[in-house]
């Protein structure tokens, strides 16, 4: 069991490309969900709902009470997809995710070849 709270995840798959490209790695924060709600355009690492085990990096499309053609998302309900969405598994697979499958929300890791602000 991983204790920290912030952990790093590599994507695997093309369902984010461009901005979120195979191999790349992103930060997850898995604290961000306890003081506030996910909302629409969050990119998070969720668990697959049909197999726990394995961890997927989607973007929210809709939360609770919005609705999603004809299904009005019950509270704690997200719908989320991959922004490359030819090759995204998805909520238009598996239905919308509850919160407890959110892992975290993820960001990109300063990158170590980038100057950081302030520096020539």
């Amino acid at each position: 069991m991983n204790i920290f709270p912030i952990i790093r995840f590599v994507i695997r798959g093309e369902s984010m490309a461009p901005y979120f490209p195979n191999g790349k790695r992103v930060l997850v924060n898995r604290l961000s969900y306890f003081f506030r709600k996910p909302k629409r355009g969050d990119v998070v690492i969720v668990r697959d709902p049909r197999d726990k085990r394995r961890e997927l990096l989607k973007r929210i499309v809709a939360v609770s009470s919005e609705k999603v053609g004809e299904t009005v998302l019950r509270k704690d309900e997200y719908f989320i997809r991959g922004d490359n969405e030819s090759s995204s598994t998805d909520s238009r697979v598996f239905g919308p995710v509850t919160k407890n499958l959110i892992v975290g929300k993820a960001t990109f890791p300063p990158e170590a070849d980038q100057p950081q602000a302030g520096t020539p």
